[in-house]
């Protein structure tokens, strides 16, 4: 497991549970429909403002994880976003506590790869605004 992949979707999921930039609807392959689909409730909030809880780091891993194949994004709010033990979350899942983890192990790499990119792209395209 990586520990620096961990971190950012833990603070991925703590930003989802506090309404993660205060969208108002979802598509379908956002993470909240996916949370829906899961039983899980959204909890907005009260009154006529809403605040956007702005933080770059976990849009990024947002735009990431909404963009992953279904069965790893299913995954991704299991382990981050909801709570349970393992064995609860591969229940959440219909799947063995193993398979659990071992999809854990590929979402976690999936996001690096993602990441990783993102990085290349941005300083590929610092590099042509230079010249």
């Amino acid at each position: 497991m990586d520990k620096y992949i961990d971190w950012r979707l833990r603070e991925w999921g703590k930003w989802a549970r506090r309404g993660g930039g205060a969208r108002i609807g979802f598509k379908s392959n956002t993470i909240e429909s996916e949370m829906m689909e899961m039983g899980g409730v959204l909890i907005r909030g009260q009154g006529k403002k809403s605040v956007v809880d702005h933080d770059p780091r976990a849009e990024q891993v947002e735009g990431i994880v909404s963009k992953l194949p279904k069965r790893l994004r299913r995954v991704a709010i299991a382990r981050y976003i909801r709570t349970g033990t393992p064995k609860d979350r591969a229940k959440m899942l219909h799947c063995s506590v193993a398979w659990y983890y071992k999809k854990v192990d590929e979402l976690h790499i999936e996001v690096k790869n993602r990441i990783q990119q993102a990085r290349t792209e941005k300083k590929f395209n610092e590099n042509l605004a230079i010249r």
